[in-house]
């Protein structure tokens, strides 16, 4: 009698549906089959032609080239996965919902026709870590956007400051001739101010407020590591696959881990958003403050200079 099996068999008659020789003791025997290591189906760019697991990896495994990657390799290095059922996927970061598993590295793609190195708990994990890194790398870009213009709204302000203290001082030169002039210059001047100081506030609100949401889904991201490293560490007590065992400890480890160190990362950044924005509203008042100052003083020794004229 003879069984295939990918894993442990127990050697007695109910495993084989039938006892070849019964009353008697029995032995089993293994033979080893030829090892299945899927199939390299395109390099990045390229169209990969399978209907099962395709996976999105990393091409060399050294940084001269001289050695490629093989699936066996990836299980250790990292990818990214899909469960085609097309016939034929592009093998580029769009097939995979954006993941890129090696930013700047040349890439490749392979096949697991049998659906044998990932389960569908362990596939799913991975698409769900990719989507996490991806909306968290948006939030990060959309977060740079706004600091960015955090920083034009300042450049623009500086330039609006500088020429306020310009007309300012134009203004003590005609004041005696042109009252109503200047009247309506500086009433224009304190509007620009007024609308630049408010745009400034709103930036700075948006900023923060998408620094804190990034925060907040960060957070979010850890509890959601945490619960899967205790799924982990439950599907390794509960397997018999010594492999099996050992790869749902290694993530159960790994996964609590990254949790911690997220969460930790999480409580520095909240106090240090909270900080930087007390700062800066704080800066803006002041600067505010400042130029309304100022300003009120200029007022005051033009009416000065202007009734000093006219006696």
């Amino acid at each position: 009698m003879q069984k295939e099996s990918d894993g442990w068999i127990t050697c007695r008659g109910s495993e084989f549906d039938t006892d070849p020789d019964p009353g008697h003791e029995k032995q089993c025997f293994c033979e080893i089959k030829n090892e299945y290591t899927g199939v390299r189906c395109a390099d990045e760019g390229d169209q990969c032609f399978c209907s099962g697991h395709i996976y999105f990896t990393k091409l060399y495994a050294n940084e001269d080239k001289t050695q490629k990657v093989t699936l066996i390799d990836a299980m250790e290095l990292g990818f990214a996965i899909i469960d085609n059922t097309s016939g034929q996927a592009s093998c580029s970061s769009d097939s995979f919902a954006g993941a890129d598993p090696f930013p700047g590295m040349e890439k490749q793609c392979f096949c697991d026709a049998k659906r044998k190195f990932t389960g569908q708990d362990d596939l799913r994990l991975n698409q769900q870590y990719w989507g996490e890194q991806s909306t968290l790398t948006m939030s990060e870009i959309e977060a740079k956007t706004l600091i960015e213009q955090v920083e034009q709204a300042e450049t623009i302000e500086k330039t609006y400051t500088e020429t306020i203290k310009e007309q300012d001082t134009s203004a003590d030169v005609v004041s005696a001739s042109c009252d109503i002039c200047n009247h309506e210059c500086s009433a224009d001047t304190e509007k620009t101010l007024s609308t630049e100081i408010s745009k400034r506030k709103t930036v700075i609100t948006q900023k923060f407020t998408k620094l804190k949401e990034i925060n907040k889904n960060k957070q979010t991201i850890a509890e959601q590591k945490k619960v899967q490293g205790e799924a982990s560490c439950a599907q390794a007590q509960k397997s018999k696959n010594p492999a099996e065992k050992k790869k749902y400890l290694q993530m159960c480890t790994d996964l609590k881990i990254e949790a911690s160190k997220i969460i930790t990362e999480v409580t520095i950044e909240r106090s240090t958003i909270e900080e930087q924005q007390r700062q800066e509203e704080h800066i803006l008042q002041e600067e505010t403050e400042s130029i309304i100052t100022q300003k009120e003083t200029k007022n005051v020794d033009t009416q000065k200079n202007s009734r000093d004229q006219q006696v």
